[in-house]
Formats: structure tokens, C-alpha cells, sequence
């Protein structure tokens, strides 16, 4: 039978647990109501219908004839305002082509790629050979003697 005492002996707090334990329980517990209190929050009420909506035949924005006529190239100059025909003529002088643009992107990928080579080893052969012959008149490095005569 549960009574009071029982249920208080329940809930009390372990001694033995520490700190880092009962931090642990606890963040357990907080991300658990969290996580269920939003659950229930996007639930619907069980008698939910979605309602019907009507479609329209034909759209406001739908060409009569099916397809739209092509924009004209110089569509800015329907405005007639000479301002915005130089502000358009100096954007299109200063805007790089594509191609300008496709070969920065090749030249900074070959540049970030020299870059990072050098964390790689390097490898190299050097065809020299070198042969050097010691007087026999000289002391010794080593053993500081003079060398035998040959």
C-alpha cells in the first residue's frame, strides 16, 4: 500500500548520488517534459476535418492565349529615363562576363590547391654523385692520426 511515508522515502534524494549524477537526472528530465510538452502542443483535436477549399479555373496572372510574349532585351528603356540607361550602361561595362568569372574561380582553386601542397612530403632525385679523397698527410678527424700512405 502506498502512504505518505513511503512516497516521501521515494522521492527524497538519494545521498549517494553526486552532484554530476543528480545534474544528469535532472537535465534528463527537463529535456523529457520539453520534448513531450511539445508533442502536445502540435496535436490536433480528434474530431479535426480539413476544409475544403475551391479551385479556380483560371489564374489573374495566366495568359489568355497560352504562352507569354518574349521580354525585349532592353526592357529599361521603356521608362524613357536617361539616368537609368547610364546606370545600366556602366553596370553592364563593369560586370564581368561569365567566362571572366569561371576562370577567378579556376585560378583561386589552383591557388588554394599550391597552398595546401605544401602539407604534403616531397619527393626529389638528385642525379649528382660526389666523391672527395682525404691526403694521406691529413690527421684524422676521427682518430686524429695521420692517415696511412696508400
Amino acid at each position: 500500500m502506498l502512504t505518505l511515508s513511503s512516497l516521501k522515502t521515494r522521492l527524497a534524494p538519494n545521498p549517494r548520488l553526486s552532484l554530476h549524477q543528480f545534474a544528469t537526472r535532472l537535465c534528463f528530465l527537463a529535456a523529457l517534459s520539453a520534448v513531450s510538452a511539445m508533442g502536445i502542443g502540435c496535436m490536433v483535436g480528434p474530431n479535426y476535418v480539413r476544409p475544403a477549399v475551391e479551385q479556380p479555373l483560371n489564374f489573374k496572372s495566366q495568359a489568355a492565349s497560352g504562352e507569354a510574349p518574349l521580354m525585349a532585351r532592353d526592357w529599361w528603356r521603356l521608362y524613357g529615363d536617361p539616368d537609368l540607361d547610364q546606370l545600366i550602361a556602366s553596370a553592364q561595362a563593369s560586370n564581368q562576363t561569365l567566362r571572366q568569372a569561371v576562370a577567378r574561380v579556376d585560378e583561386a582553386r589552383a591557388l588554394a590547391r599550391v597552398a595546401g601542397s605544401f602539407l604534403y612530403p616531397t619527393i626529389s632525385l638528385d642525379p649528382r654523385f660526389l666523391r672527395e679523397r682525404s691526403s694521406g698527410n691529413r690527421d684524422s678527424t676521427i682518430t686524429g692520426r695521420r692517415g696511412v700512405p696508400r
